[in-house]
């Protein structure tokens, strides 16, 4: 029994160090998170025709789309 606890142990503590180490790398790889906001035309759109037929929508992961960036000016 206490072989097992043992070994249990073990390999918690390896599978932590193994998280904890590739963290950081992947977040390198993976560069900034791109910025999303909700596509409130289309969710408009589908709850419009929806409303229609007399059902209703309810969003579990509402439709996103990437927020443009602002190009700064060089003057």
């Amino acid at each position: 029994m206490k072989a097992v606890i043992l070994a249990l142990a073990a390999v918690s503590i390896l599978a932590l160090t193994a998280c904890v180490s590739t963290s950081s790398t992947y977040a390198q790889r993976l560069g900034p998170a791109p910025r999303v906001q909700y596509d409130t035309e289309y969710m408009a759109k589908v709850e419009a025709a929806n409303r229609q037929v007399g059902s209703r929508v309810v969003w579990i992961n509402p439709p996103t789309k990437p927020v443009e960036e602002e190009v700064a000016s060089a003057d």
